[in-house]
């Protein structure tokens, strides 16, 4: 009875009309892309280290903008990493997990803190943490556009600065942030040149104090 049904759905579509079907309805499910939300656990987990370029934009809540920085970052997980603005001043702030340091080469000072264990519920943990994204944020999928896959994080700590961040993904990796703070302000990052990297220099996350800068130690 069933090769009869088969034959007779095949008498009615085609052979080749049946093939298409097939085809179709297994590629939907073999070939399925990953949502945005699977994309960036996939790249917590599976991308160690990483470097790349970006271009970092602020809006304010009445509208104003600040000066476009430019800039170059590099990290390696758990919370390691390396974020320095060439343009249109020098900045860096640097992390070897343990101490936080940012320098100011036109002020000629460096501040340095401990961070602990985590980078708690800031932008970098998204980009640059463990990994255990969940236990931090609350994620929910927001629709593609202009060819990405976007989301949504949202801290979980209500008095966080942070109210939330959305990121675009593509082929599984962050090309785009938006981050909105509690001030209503927006702050959006477009990352380019994205290049994992299977190992990093030893010292790439050591600071080394320049000449003549001062060092601030913050509690």
């Amino acid at each position: 009875m069933m090769t009869h049904n088969i034959l007779g759905i095949m008498r009615v579509i085609g052979l080749r009309g049946l093939l298409a079907c097939v085809l179709a309805f297994s590629g939907s499910l073999v070939f399925a892309a990953p949502t945005s939300i699977e994309q960036l656990k996939s790249f917590g987990v599976q991308v160690k280290a990483a470097e790349g370029a970006f271009t970092q934009r602020t809006i304010g809540a009445q509208g104003q903008t600040a000066p476009d920085q430019k800039g170059t970052f590099v990290f390696e997980r758990p919370g390691r990493f390396s974020w320095q603005v060439t343009q249109p001043y020098r900045q860096l702030i640097l992390t070897d997990g343990k101490d936080l340091y940012q320098y100011d080469p036109d002020l000629s000072q460096v501040t340095v803190r401990s961070v602990g264990n985590s980078l708690g519920d800031s932008p970098a943990a998204v980009l640059f943490g463990n990994g255990q994204i969940d236990d931090l944020f609350i994620l929910s999928p927001l629709p593609d556009q202009d060819g990405l896959a976007w989301l949504r994080a949202v801290p979980k700590q209500p008095d966080s600065g942070l109210r939330q961040i959305d990121m675009g993904l593509r082929d599984g990796l962050p090309v785009k942030l938006l981050l909105k703070d509690g001030f209503g302000q927006i702050t959006q990052v477009d990352i380019t040149e994205l290049t994992p990297k299977t190992s990093l220099p030893a010292d790439t996350f050591t600071f080394k104090l320049p000449p003549e800068t001062d060092l601030v130690r913050l509690k």
